[in-house]
């Protein structure tokens, strides 16, 4: 399979001692996309969430979780450091983001890379 256009966002060296919102990665002209979270560092109590986001306007958000569009589930941190991948197929959307939420966590370092593929 050949790629036809590829786009990329790098958030690294995130602070996890208090939520944040990152960036919108416009991804509608990709048919494939797939955010990788990692985080290093987490300390205090290790209860902190993370969710993706998908907007069609860049204004309202809608969780998206596992590949839909449902305001359910969270990927919980309860681990100093970790990774995870979150992976779509056929964006129903246009623009997607990463919500952290840090509850009890006071520190550490979190990175989001993003990548969009079609072909």
């Amino acid at each position: 399979m050949s790629c036809h256009k590829i786009g990329r966002q790098d958030l690294t060296e995130l602070d996890m001692s208090s939520g944040f919102n990152t960036t919108a990665f416009e991804c509608d002209q990709y048919c494939i996309a797939s955010i990788i979270i990692s985080w290093t560092g987490a300390t205090g109590t290790l209860n902190g969430t993370i969710k993706s986001q998908w907007s069609h306007d860049g204004s309202v958000w809608a969780d998206f979780v596992n590949g839909h569009m449902e305001s359910v589930d969270s990927i919980d941190i309860n681990a100093s450091s970790g990774e995870k991948l979150i992976w779509f197929e056929h964006l129903p959307a246009t623009y997607t983001r990463v919500v952290f939420t840090a509850n009890g966590i006071t520190n550490g370092t979190m990175r989001v890379y993003t990548l969009g593929k079609d072909g």
